[in-house]
């Protein structure tokens, strides 16, 4: 028996898929936590007379997400199930220039969270923070090295060999 498709916006998701969506989402429990999550979209939004803002969507929730999300999915509102995920806004300076960078679709990035009271008095996780995840570029075996198979030794291969060389001889 065929799993029962569900259509959002233009496309058409299974269970199984949107459970799979849902389950790659990280769980912000803890208002005082440092985690890698990803970037889900990147959306550029200009209120009528306010500044441009960047709303960046995270795969990542709270438990008061999640329990939303199971409301919804109750009530069969599949889109707004799945719009329940943490977000951080980017705002523009006043000369339109963005003080943080602006993270892509698909990056992972770095958020720390953190506790605020909302407008209802009640005490609710946010993201406090969002940086980008500085890393080095690791050079392939054969960047560093050259030919596994005994070709053309790079110069780092060659210096290698020698300090191995060195060390034998010492012992």
């Amino acid at each position: 028996m065929e799993e029962r498709k569900i259509k959002i916006g233009e496309r058409e998701f299974t269970m199984t898929q949107l459970n799979n969506i849902m389950k790659r989402r990280k769980v912000i429990a803890d208002g005082e936590t440092k985690i890698k999550v990803k970037v889900t979209q990147v959306t550029p939004f200009t209120p009528e007379g306010e500044r441009q803002r960047f709303i960046v969507n995270l795969a990542a929730m709270t438990p008061y997400h999640y329990n939303q999300a199971v409301k919804f999915v109750k009530e069969e509102e599949y889109q707004k199930a799945l719009n329940q995920n943490l977000t951080f806004t980017i705002f523009t300076n006043e000369d339109g220039g963005v003080s943080n960078y602006i993270p892509k679709k698909g990056e992972n990035v770095m958020v720390e969270s953190g506790w605020i009271v909302n407008k209802d008095g009640d005490d609710i996780i946010v993201i406090d923070t969002l940086s980008r995840i500085e890393a080095t570029v690791a050079k392939s075996v054969d960047q560093m090295y050259g030919n596994v198979f005994g070709e053309d030794m790079t110069k780092e291969q060659k210096e290698l060999d020698k300090i191995n060389a060195e060390a034998n001889e010492d012992n």
